[in-house]
């Protein structure tokens, strides 16, 4: 028999799904102020703007794609704009109703709504009417969104469609100053109590209205319930609701009175149940509350009292606030950001005014607030980014001042924290960016410096198999505390034993009557047997 301890690397590699652009040519481009390229889970695939050929020439474009994660599966979904534009597909929005996907493209010089139900032939138009569609949300059995009217004479409207014949749109503003066109831009929609509140420009001044600035709206899908709730900064500046969160039966957001500046608010959906929480940073300052996140019986967010900095804060049920940890402690701030729930787990950014900004975790308890790991030693910054959940562990991008921007996993510690893949080797980036999951797979684009940005994945190993499997190789006994056998018919060439990670940590060059891991900690691992003709994978229980 011949042990041999090995250095650890992926069982489970981070892989290309496809070179869509062949060559050094981007698959997929990154566009706006944050550079971000969207992908949305669907029907056991992923929707994605893809990009064909070098801009401009003929046959190529940023066009609608899909994958189900294999080479011959990730192909051209519908070319909305023959030729050699781009139709340039966003805002994707899923609809449970209907089980499809909308979204806005340009078959011409305007952004048009469409929607797909994952077919070419269903990809399609859902109408002329709408002008730059977006921020869409489900409600009352209709889609309702933002866009321009070609009907009517409106700036950005609340509008609505109910995917075939029903379309409309409610102008907030018809009676603004500067005319039709003016834009009540509604945002923040949020579903609570069996209505829709938002955020809009209620700029409307005739002989019984006055213009109001960005006010607090509410919608029960009709034009006569659709308008101002509450006037919360009276005049015409207007308390620009935002963060609009639904937690223990109210609904939360953040305004400006113009007294007390940006605080939280609560609405129990009646007028007087709407007002100022607390006044967090006294005076009219504001503590400009962020990243209003609920997790179990708290909602979490950042604030700054005037004192300790942006810092990390909670609320209870019986409305509480309460300061959760001086991150960096003193008048300097944390600023925490990138929110995410794990179970009852709170992770997100932060800097402690040492170690950089790294990853944290808030578990609710008295001590609980601590760095899960100092990615980029010292006082550099991992900042990560990009968090998704991926079976039970979180996903996201770091980098570890050696690497560059890379894939990184965490299942809550330290230990699990760890690099999965140097897509760029080097010291140059992969930069990994929007991590989607599909079909038990993480999906992501980034750049490994020869090809351009594209779609890879990553599989867990721990996805790859169940208890249930119909195996060519039995592991017995499992679970088992010292030692494991193989039964099978054939020969086997050598056994690899993963960690949950994926991390080779043992390796049998041969085969042998039985398998020692007295020396590994108890838990779950995963055996490969390799064979001439075939490999299994299967799951190991080390009691």
């Amino acid at each position: 028999m011949a042990l041999i301890m090995v250095p650890l690397f992926n069982f489970a590699q981070v892989t290309l799904v496809k070179d869509i652009n062949p060559g050094v040519y981007q698959g997929i481009r990154l566009e706006g102020v944050r550079g971000d390229a969207e992908i949305i889970a669907f029907q056991n695939q992923i929707l994605f703007q893809g990009t064909i050929g070098r801009e401009g020439s003929v046959g190529s474009g940023r066009e609608l794609h899909v994958s189900d994660g294999t080479l011959n599966g990730t192909n051209l979904l519908k070319d909305l704009r023959p030729g050699s534009l781009s139709s340039t597909p966003k805002n994707f929005f899923y609809r449970s109703l209907t089980d499809e996907i909308y979204f806005s493209a340009s078959p011409g010089s305007i952004r048009k709504l469409f929607k797909t139900d994952g077919t070419n032939a269903g990809t399609v138009m859902v109408t002329t009417l709408f002008n730059d569609p977006r921020r869409f949300i489900e409600y009352d059995n209709r889609v309702f969104f933002n866009s321009g009217n070609n009907n009517v004479a409106m700036g950005t409207e609340f509008s609505f469609t109910n995917g075939s014949l029903l379309h409309g749109s409610y102008d907030l503003n018809q009676y603004a100053p500067s005319g039709n066109s003016q834009s009540s831009d509604p945002g923040n929609y949020t579903v609570y109590n069996g209505s829709l509140y938002f955020s809009a420009n209620f700029n409307n001044s005739n002989s019984t209205t006055t213009a109001k600035g960005r006010e607090l709206g509410i919608s029960d899908g009709t034009f006569l319930t659709t308008g101002l709730f509450r006037d919360i900064n009276l005049g015409a500046n207007g308390s620009d609701p935002n963060h609009f969160t639904v937690f223990n039966n109210k609904l939360y957001f953040t305004a400006d009175n113009g007294t007390n500046g940006r605080e939280i608010w609560v609405t129990d959906g009646f007028i007087l149940g709407t007002g100022l929480l607390q006044d967090l940073n006294p005076g009219s300052n504001g503590s400009n509350p962020q990243n209003l996140t609920v997790v179990g019986n708290r909602l979490y967010f950042s604030a700054d009292n005037g004192t300790n900095g942006n810092e990390l804060y909670y609320m209870t049920t019986s409305e509480n606030i309460v300061l959760y940890k001086d991150i960096n402690s003193g008048a300097g701030s944390s600023s925490p950001t990138k929110f995410i729930n794990r179970g009852n787990t709170l992770f997100f950014s932060a800097d402690n005014g040492i170690n950089g900004r790294e990853l944290w975790s808030a578990d609710g308890t008295v001590f609980g607030v601590n760095m899960v790991k100092d990615i980029n030693p010292g006082a550099g910054n991992s900042d990560p980014a990009y968090f998704e959940l991926y079976n039970n562990k979180l996903y996201f991008s770091a980098n570890n001042g050696t690497n560059g921007i890379e894939l990184f996993v965490s299942n809550g510690n330290a230990q699990s924290t760890t690099m999965l893949e140097d897509i760029n080797p080097g010291p140059a980036s992969g930069d990994p960016r929007a991590l989607t999951v599909s079909n038990n797979i993480l999906f992501f684009h980034a750049d490994n410096g020869s090809i351009g940005r594209e779609l890879w994945k990553y599989l867990d190993p721990a996805l790859s198999v169940t208890q249930n499997d119909i195996e060519k190789f039995q592991l017995y006994p499992n679970p088992t505390k010292n030692s494991f056998n193989i039964a099978h018919n054939g020969l086997i060439d050598s056994v690899e034993i993963y960690d949950i990670n994926g991390k080779k940590i043992l390796q049998f060059d041969e085969e042998i009557p039985s398998y020692n891991i007295e020396k590994l900690d108890a838990g779950m691992y995963f055996v490969k047997i390799n064979s001439a003709s075939t490999t299994q994978t299967i799951k190991l229980i080390k009691k």
